[in-house]
Parts: structure tokens; C-alpha cells; sequence
């Protein structure tokens, strides 16, 4: 596989498990979560040069600053205005 050169960061902290139809217990949310972000982290070291994962409740914007792609897969409290996509090269 030939591995793009983007750099990512993957901001992870969403369950894989339907949280709509009531709250699970917060242990399985957190299997979960782990599980998600584990895949994603597989995935990234498999498609690109650069990919790195981290939690939502541990991002602050300026962890963006020196990746191509922030994917936001969680909620971060640390930043709560509305998101930009900015497009970064040519």
C-alpha cells in the first residue's frame, strides 16, 4: 500500500453503540470509545505517513495546527464555536 503524505489527526471520543435510544452504562461507552479509536489509529498507520489519535476531551484547537486533516469524531470541550475547514496547500 503506498501511503499518502497528508498528516492526520484523528480526535476521537465517539461510542460505536447507539446512544440515541437511552444512556448505556459508562463503562461499555468507554470499551467502546477505546475500540473506535483504536480502529481508527490502525487505519491512519496504514493509510498515511503521519496519523496520529487523541481523545476529544484532550484536544485544544492548536493541536490542528500541524496536521493537513483534523477529523473530529468526538466532542472536545475545550473548544466550542463553530468549526472552519480550511484547505491548506494547492
Amino acid at each position: 500500500i503506498r501511503k499518502s503524505n497528508l498528516n492526520v489527526l484523528y480526535v476521537g471520543g465517539s461510542p460505536d453503540i447507539d446512544t440515541m435510544s437511552g444512556r448505556p452504562d459508562s463503562v461499555v461507552l468507554a470499551q467502546s470509545v477505546a475500540k473506535r479509536m483504536a480502529s481508527f489509529e490502525k487505519m491512519l498507520k496504514r493509510y498515511f505517513r503521519r496519523g496520529t489519535v487523541v481523545n476529544a476531551k484532550d484536544y485544544r484547537p492548536e493541536l490542528s495546527d500541524n496536521y493537513d486533516v483534523t477529523v473530529m469524531d468526538g466532542r472536545s470541550r475545550s473548544y466550542r464555536g463553530l468549526w472552519n475547514v480550511t484547505l491548506r496547500g494547492g
